[in-house]
């Protein structure tokens, strides 16, 4: 109240502050999320783009993945035609195969079974296509070299089976040439006076 007795307003009562940053801090907000919906479409972009790779990547892997399957069944019944047909059989060493390093034995057995001893007297013996194809390179790998020293001497042995026969077949020839009869090749026979035949040679014109 003043001195005439009106009533003054304090300008400490109406909540008025000289702020002019207000307009500046709505645009840097409208800003920021223009900004942010940009990253979001960037994101979801190369999303995109990764998931349509690794679908590539999937289904080629998959193919692989078959493919390995069906290799390592067919080499599993070529080499098993193989051992059966040397009849033979070989002993892995365990640290060659990195899944099976803890076995106190592993062989190769003639059916291409693999036979694996481990500790305790524990015995595993299935098909090799039925290991994981590590295990299947692995022991190839290792059986390659003296599965090479098998044939060479199965070769070297049948070699000299195959010189003996031959050198049997050329003294039996000549044995059935010695014995064979003389040939009447080029003979005829002709009656004489008495009635009685007579070789005479084709070439030959009987006396008259």
């Amino acid at each position: 109240m003043d001195l005439e007795g009106n009533q003054v307003c304090k300008s400490s009562s109406f909540p008025y502050t000289n702020d002019y940053s207000a307009p500046q801090q709505f645009h840097r907000e409208a800003s920021d999320q223009g900004q942010h919906e940009v990253k979001v479409e960037e994101i979801e972009s190369k999303l995109c783009e990764l998931l349509d790779a690794m679908s590539t990547e999937t289904t080629e892997l998959g193919e692989f993945l078959k493919k390995e399957r069906e290799l390592t069944k067919e080499l599993y019944c070529i080499l098993r035609g193989i051992l059966v047909h040397l009849k033979t059989s070989f002993n892995v060493p365990a640290e060659n195969v990195t899944k099976l390093r803890y076995a106190n034995q592993i062989k190769l057995d003639t059916e291409a079974q693999l036979v694996v001893v481990w500790p305790g007297n524990k015995v595993d013996s299935k098909p090799l296509k039925d290991y994981s194809p590590d295990v299947v390179l692995a022991v190839l790998w290792t059986i390659f070299p003296e599965l090479e020293k098998v044939i060479k001497a199965r070769k070297e042995k049948t070699k000299k089976r195959v010189g003996l026969l031959e050198r049997i077949r050329r003294q039996m020839t000549t044995l059935q040439k010695a014995f064979a009869e003389p040939s009447n090749e080029g003979f005829k026979l002709v009656p004489d006076e008495g009635g009685e035949n007579t070789h005479v040679s084709s070439t030959q014109k009987p006396i008259s």
